[in-house]
């Protein structure tokens, strides 16, 4: 797997994401420690799991260039005024309504009815 970092090194146009998994699978190793020295070039962002906190963090150390918050992003619609806030990433996730809604005249549930904190 190495080859593709390898060879990052001498693109300068892409763009590298790295997705942790929340379960571990196959060899246990932290992604971007192993990787992100190998890709110069390009610029790199993380995804899966990212806390508004722990991407702050980590582009301030110069590990990453920027971040992607998904599901926290679905399940708080008010998630900028949290983070400004320092309120709690702690809406549960209603998955079946982020598939389809609850009902034929129900399109709205499942994102626009999680509570917001301000």
């Amino acid at each position: 797997m190495k080859h593709v970092p390898f060879r990052s090194g001498n693109v300068s146009d892409a763009t590298c994401v790295f997705l942790r998994l929340g379960t571990p699978r196959g060899t246990d190793h932290d992604i971007l420690e192993a990787y992100r020295p190998y890709i110069r070039n390009s610029k790199v962002f993380l995804n899966t799991g990212v806390t508004p906190d722990e991407g702050e963090e980590l582009i301030s150390a110069g590990k990453i260039d920027g971040f992607f918050i998904g599901l926290n992003w679905a399940t708080h619609p008010d998630l900028a005024k949290r983070v400004e806030q320092g309120i709690a990433l702690n809406n549960p996730p209603k998955v079946p309504l982020l598939q389809a809604p609850a009902s034929q005249d129900d399109y709205a549930s499942g994102y626009t009815d999680y509570p917001a904190a301000v």
